[in-house]
């Protein structure tokens, strides 16, 4: 029996005795790290910030571009991501040294570049984005201790970014910014004044890399039956903010009035 397995019936056989969601959610999370140790531990490396993450035995793909590659590692740790507002990944990419691009795997040369690996997280309320994955990428390699530079590094993104974590990203020596979607214009022009490289996936690499994604995903049964359940459970979340927002403003326009 796999390990997700067992906790999933233990889970089962506790539900009779009224324990919470929550812990459920939170038994599963801390077996799915479990699982990540083995099931991807033949490319990713102990001390890769890639590590943390259930990367589903993924492998690059020799058929896809470079940028795919890392926009797929980029779709696989947003999944990690249960916010109410919203499932965000970055994963920063420093530039190939010359014995790399002499000497190492494809698999070795895509995994070993990845310098920082990151979802948006809560400080203030939980479920909410307080601090988007940009930020805590950038915090990942200040706090590292092996004395990592972003100067010319890449940003591999799951959405574009936003103004603030624009700006933080050519702060930090950022030199291109990749994503799954198209950018804004007011952030292309700010790019191009800036001297950053901005690319997104085309229709067809955002067509392929879905198919890709959903081969890889459809191989972990488990794991597929708790994703589910945390998406019920992010969707009731997203739900009750947007009750949360509505009943606000229905506050303010009876406020208003009251004054009138």
């Amino acid at each position: 029996m796999s390990m997700m397995r067992l906790v999933n019936k233990v889970i089962k056989k506790h539900h009779h005795f009224g324990i919470s969601y929550n812990i459920h959610q939170q038994l599963q999370l801390i077996t799915t790290a479990t699982v990540n140790t083995t099931a991807s531990a033949h490319i990713i490396q102990p001390d890769s910030p890639l590590s943390k993450f259930n990367m589903y035995g993924y492998i690059p793909s020799p058929s896809v571009s470079e940028d795919e590659n890392y926009m797929d590692i980029v779709m696989i740790i947003t999944r990690s991501s249960l916010l109410r507002q919203g499932s965000m990944g970055c994963i920063l990419v420093r530039q190939p040294a010359e014995e790399e691009d002499a000497g190492s795997s494809q698999t070795d040369h895509i995994s070993n570049r990845v310098i920082a690996a990151a979802n948006n997280s809560s400080i203030f309320k939980y479920g909410d984005s307080d601090v988007h994955a940009e930020v805590n990428a950038l915090g990942q390699v200040a706090k590292s201790r092996a004395h990592q530079s972003t100067m010319n590094c890449t940003a591999y993104i799951t959405m574009p970014p936003c103004n603030n974590c624009f700006g933080a990203l050519y702060s930090a020596g950022i030199k291109r910014i990749v994503t799954r979607k198209p950018y804004r214009p007011a952030l292309l022009e700010a790019a191009s004044h800036l001297g950053i490289e901005m690319k997104s996936l085309t229709k067809d690499e955002f067509d392929n890399q879905k198919v890709r994604l959903a081969e890889l995903f459809s191989n972990d049964t488990d794991n597929n039956v708790n994703m589910n359940m945390n998406h019920q459970e992010v969707m009731k979340r997203r739900r009750l903010k947007k009750d949360e927002k509505r009943a606000r403003k229905m506050a303010s326009i009876a406020t208003k009035d009251d004054i009138r």
